[in-house]
């Protein structure tokens, strides 16, 4: 069909079994290539035709239905009509198709194909204020650069639509912006790849439109790859439903499913998220939802076999300021995150709660923490009647792992544990170190002590559940303890005081530090407090005891020997006598001479009651008569 078609006016066009093939816009005196139809009432039917090889590089469309005068690069300029009907009608390798203003449009039973262009335009439309339905139609084997299929303002209701094997280089395959109402079902996707800097393949902005419903049912989406979160909803306010969506063998540099929205209330049924890649570790999740007021339940749904080379190996939650989320019989299982939270990673979420009702975690990993959730900054849980099952973190919290940050932690857990396992500690749940415990405190209750004496203090390190944290991997090596001495006398004591303390710095070695070798040496008797410190709090830990008091004593001149340093300290010794000496018998006593010095040519052997000699081994008998 080359020849143009005479205007129609006030008139139903229809075009059965039509052929446009390779129609250039040439400019003539009308405002259309082929048809040039406008008046109120118009409509306009296009059936069992082929439009293939179709580029127009003016501003003369083939086809013209219009009241006013709009003009672009496109087949069709269609303006303020009620009706417009495509039906079983192949596009193939054309340019834009519409141009549309205040118009119905409805596409069905039709094939768009085989294209490959560079367009700053839509494949299918731009314009505004208009609404196109398009349903039983194919997409295939399309490349394009620079935009992507549909208009980003026109309101779109698709249906039993099927893409397949394409490319874009772009923002969005599918983008949709300034849309309130967003209806797709029964959508298969196929092998699409969005090679574009972050692009996706389905992108919905609502931006700050108000009380936005977006509702997609029966959409599959297999083997496809994205350079950024492949599902993306952002906007105000905004109602999504999800419902027996399938979203399997796919690869993105993001979330599979992300929502940003500002405030959302998001309910998602039978959902299946199925051998999907996260490949960026910087980003959360297969399924993010982040930075807003949303409300989010999800039911009968299963996250199988994902990978998230960041946090979050399925379910990715942070930076919420909803009421609640809700997670209802669902299933995780073998998902994989390489930093946090095998199956779920949930972050700064202190305002409402999470509810977990009978669902499902089976051999998730992660590399690090929470073999199946993670939580931290969080305000309550409530976990009933789940099953843990076989789950693996690298480092602590085989099944659950909770940060100390958080508001609560979990103190009743109605759920159901075997063979988790972690490789420090927790196989089932725990948390980071949460405080320090002095074991021998009772030690201190009786016990007197003189300067120079060692003090041996015992510490154990706990996670919030009062578990030993063991940490076999050394993981919390950086966190020391140290003891601080503080002077309780009056000031006159601090007037040529002289304190040395060594041995009061330790770490933790499978959950234990022992100072055994701590000591203190003065040159007086003092009344000091010890104090328990971490230098490294960046777990914020607590103390049990977070101090003692203790008074160092002098020696005892009649039976110790004050021995006095380099430094001017002192500190207590036994006497030591020669060998002869036999303390069975005989006293060991310092010198009166050398008070100071310890040493068998100056301390006294003497006898005791009942024995003589000058060895001492001679009895002393009572003359009884």
């Amino acid at each position: 069909m080359k020849k143009r078609i005479p205007i129609l006016m006030i008139i139903k066009n229809l075009i059965n079994k039509g052929i446009f093939n390779s129609n250039k816009g040439i400019r003539n005196e009308a405002s259309a290539n082929l048809i040039e139809s406008f008046g109120i009432g118009n409509q306009v039917y296009i059936k069992n035709t082929k439009i293939f090889n179709n580029y127009i590089n003016d501003d003369m469309p083939l086809i013209l239905n219009r009241l006013s005068s709009l003009k672009a690069n496109h087949l069709f300029t269609i303006e303020y009509s009620d009706s417009t009907v495509i039906s079983n009608t192949t596009f193939e390798n054309t340019s834009t198709i519409f141009q549309v203003l205040n118009s119905y449009i409805t596409i069905e039973d039709s094939v768009f194909k085989n294209y490959n262009i560079k367009n700053s335009l839509p494949l299918i439309d731009y314009g505004k204020m208009s609404n196109i339905i398009i349903s039983n139609t194919c997409f295939q084997n399309i490349t394009i650069q620079g935009n992507g299929i549909f208009g980003e303002e026109t309101q779109y209701k698709l249906s039993n639509i099927n893409v397949s094997h394409s490319k874009i280089n772009s923002e969005a395959f599918i983008n949709f912006n300034y849309n309130n109402r967003i209806e797709l079902s029964n959508i298969e996707i196929n092998d699409v790849q969005c090679l574009g800097d972050n692009s996706s393949l389905i992108k919905i902005n609502t931006n700050e439109l108000e009380n936005s419903k977006i509702n997609i049912e029966q959409l599959k989406i297999y083997s496809c790859q994205s350079n950024g979160p492949l599902i993306k909803f952002k906007g105000n306010m905004n109602q999504i439903f999800l419902k027996d969506i399938t979203i399997q063998n796919n690869y993105a540099y993001g979330s599979l499913i992300e929502n940003t929205s500002k405030k959302s209330t998001m309910n998602i049924d039978d959902l299946i998220m199925l051998n999907n890649t996260n490949l960026n570790k910087n980003n959360c999740g297969i399924f993010q939802i982040s930075n807003g007021n949303q409300e989010l339940e999800i039911l009968n749904s299963e996250f199988n076999n994902n990978i998230a080379n960041g946090n979050g190996g399925a379910l990715c939650l942070n930076d919420l300021l909803s009421r609640s989320i809700k997670l209802y019989n669902n299933k995780f299982n073998n998902n994989v995150s390489d930093k946090n939270g095998g199956a779920i990673y949930i972050d700064n979420y202190i305002e409402g709660e999470i509810i977990l009702i009978n669902n499902t975690f089976k051999e998730n990993e992660s590399t690090y923490f929470g073999g199946a959730i993670y939580l931290n900054k969080f305000n309550k849980i409530s976990i009933e009647d789940s099953k843990f099952t076989g789950n693996y973190a690298g480092v602590s919290g085989g099944a659950i792992y909770t940060v100390n940050d958080s508001i609560s932690y979990i103190s009743n857990i109605k759920g159901n544990f075997k063979g988790n396992k972690a490789s420090s500690y927790g196989s089932d749940y725990s948390s980071q170190p949460y405080y320090i415990a002095l074991n021998n405190y009772n030690d201190f209750i009786y016990q007197k002590y003189q300067s120079g004496d060692y003090i041996p203090l015992e510490f154990s390190l706990y996670d919030k559940y009062n578990q030993l944290v063991v940490d076999r991997l050394k993981y919390f090596s950086d966190i020391t303890l140290k003891v601080e001495v503080e002077l309780n006398d009056d000031d006159e004591m601090l007037d040529s005081l002289i304190i040395n303390k060594s041995g009061n710095i330790g770490s933790f070695v499978q959950g234990k530090c022992d100072l055994k070798y701590f000591r203190i040496l003065s040159n007086k008797s003092l009344n000091i407090t010890l104090k328990f410190v971490s230098d490294n709090n960046d777990y914020h830990l607590i103390f049990n005891t977070t101090s003692i008091n203790l008074k160092l004593n002098g020696c005892d001149s009649r039976n110790q020997v004050t021995i006095i340093d380099n430094n001017r300290c002192f500190h207590c010794e036994q006497p030591i006598c020669h060998s002869w000496c036999n303390s069975t018998v005989s006293y060991c006593l310092p010198s009166t001479i050398n008070p100071n010095v310890n040493s068998p040519e100056y301390n006294e052997c003497v006898c005791k009651d009942g024995y003589t000699g000058e060895d001492c081994q001679e009895y002393i008998y009572e003359d009884l008569l």
